[in-house]
């Protein structure tokens, strides 16, 4: 015996729900290297968000591996310090539904006074954690389906 229409409609709107509601949240990642490639454990990774004032932190592992996740959709600024590299911030990126952004990042040799900011940088959108593919799908792009 064939479901219902309405029990149908349901269901489609229950597992539809169930995948939105996964995709609010992004990550960010990345590695830490030094001028010559090498590989940078230790270092202090924050991320902040100017609109809403969010403050995570991450300390790279022995890999240069860092990663900062749950994280609400929005814009945010990434900065890095270790002692005997000059500090690095990348500002505005822009962080999109269910996106995972890796950020790989090369410190220079420097003292802690000097500061390297970089300014509406064009990060990648990268995701190499998995092989999922997203994107942002508009209210009329729903109202055609």
């Amino acid at each position: 015996m064939p479901a219902p229409p309405n029990f149908l409609a349901s269901l489609t709107c229950c597992f539809l729900s169930v995948a939105l509601f996964a995709q609010d949240r992004v990550a960010i990642n990345g590695t830490v290297r030094d001028a010559s490639g090498a590989v940078v454990p230790g270092a202090n990774v924050e991320l902040m968000s100017p609109s809403t004032g969010l403050h995570r932190t991450a300390v790279s592992n022995e890999k240069g591996f860092f990663e900062i996740t749950p994280l609400p959709v929005g814009g945010y600024t990434l900065t890095i310090t270790v002692a005997g590299f000059k500090p690095i911030a990348i500002r505005d990126i822009d962080m999109q539904f269910g996106e995972t952004r890796t950020v790989d990042v090369r410190l220079e040799v420097g003292g802690i006074t000097e500061n390297v900011t970089v300014v509406d940088a064009s990060v990648e959108a990268l995701n190499r954690s998995d092989a999922e593919l997203s994107g942002v799908i508009e209210s009329n792009q729903i109202k055609e389906i």
